[in-house]
Parts: C-alpha cells; structure tokens; sequence
C-alpha cells in the first residue's frame, strides 16, 4: 500500500515527463516499484528543470562573442559555443555561476558585462570551468541526460556529507532544498572536478597564445 501511494504521489509530481525521458523504462504492468522508480526520476528532472528556471531573473541572454568561440572551440570542440548564451541571475550565492546546458548564469553583473564586451577577464578560471558544463551536457544526449547525471552525482555527494533530500514535497519546495544542498557539495561532484581539470588545463595553454597583458581575449600571433 505504501508503494502503491508513493507512485501515485509521484506520478502526480512529474506531470512534465516526456516522450524521449531518459527514465524510459519498460515495467511489467503492476510492477509498482518499477513504476515508482520511472516516476521519480522523472520527478527528479522537472525538479532540476524547475531548480534551473529559478535562475532566469529576465535579464538579457548574450551570445559568447566571437574571439571567445574562436579562441575556445579547440578545447571544447562537442559544445556548440555558437549557441551558449551568459546572463547575470543573483538568485544563487555571491560569487556562484551555474550552467544548464547552454545557459550560463553569474551572479556578477560586472563579469558578464566584460565577457560581453571581450574586456579584460580577471577570472578565467569561472568561464572555462561553466563551459565544461555544456560539454558533458552534449555527452549525456542532452539537458535531460544531464539532469539525471546531475542528480545522481548530487545525492551521492548529498549521502556523503550526512544529509538527504527529501523528494516528497512540491517540485518549488525542492528546488529550493536544492540550492542549498548543491552549495555545500557540488565541489565534491565528478562533473564539478572535471570541470576545474578542464579549467586548469585550458588556461595553462591559453596563456600561452590568446590571453593579453590585461586578461583580455586575444587571437593567436599569426
């Protein structure tokens, strides 16, 4: 009985599933804990997907300028950086960034207004490190593959730290819990520390050939 609840709770919780869901699943007809596993973890994505529309405050989505996807695409060659788009969102701790696929969202007005403009960029690191992001978004067959992989990276991070998610509460609710959640773990995420591998070795060889005195973008010597 007390399967047969949650499923249904569940089901009526992921009321956004979707015909190409990565939770597809085939469950033999009756088989409730199947069918409960299919509706969580398309709970799971509409919560991730509900975590990273909090995050769109209306502010303008810019376009990575040019030098940036000339300089770049050889280190990120199955993100299409044609397509990412920078915007500020303040709703996330000072000092945070946060990729949903394509999105890249600052919570520095300041910074996104100098990659706009190709100024001079003192935090290199934060970029190279979000544009990861799309890329293991493409690996994973899209932002629904990736939000299962996020979520299956954060409640293991979660678990680790002593603390759990509670998932039987409104899709808004735990989307909240989630923010708070991921600022305390998301460095101990695999997709968070391939992120700053890949940072660290972009930069070192970044230096080298398209990055000016004043931390400006700049096209390779000829």
């Amino acid at each position: 009985m007390r399967i047969a609840i949650a499923f249904a709770w569940l089901s009526l919780a992921a009321g956004k599933a979707r015909a190409a869901d990565p939770c597809a699943k085939r469950c033999v007809a009756g088989d409730l804990a199947c069918n409960a596993a299919v509706a969580l973890c398309d709970m799971q994505i509409s919560a991730y997907y509900a975590y990273m529309d909090q995050l769109d405050t209306g502010q303008p989505k810019i376009p990575l300028p040019a030098i940036y996807q000339e300089i770049l695409r050889p280190y990120y060659p199955h993100a299409d950086l044609a397509k990412i788009r920078i915007a500020f969102s303040d709703q996330q701790p000072p000092d945070n960034a946060t990729t949903d696929c394509d999105v890249l969202y600052f919570n520095d007005a300041a910074y996104v207004t100098a990659l706009r403009d190709a100024a001079p960029n003192r935090k290199w690191t934060w970029l190279l490190h979000e544009l990861e992001h799309p890329e293991q978004c493409a690996a994973a067959g899209g932002r629904e593959g990736y939000a299962k992989r996020w979520w299956s990276e954060l409640e293991t991070a979660v678990r680790a730290s002593g603390a759990s998610i509670d998932v039987f509460q409104s899709t808004e609710e735990l989307a909240k819990q989630l923010q708070a959640l991921y600022a305390r773990v998301h460095g101990s995420m695999p997709m968070e520390r391939a992120a700053d591998a890949k940072a660290e070795e972009a930069l070192a060889q970044l230096r080298a050939c398209c990055i000016a005195a004043d931390g400006a973008p700049a096209r390779p010597a000829p």
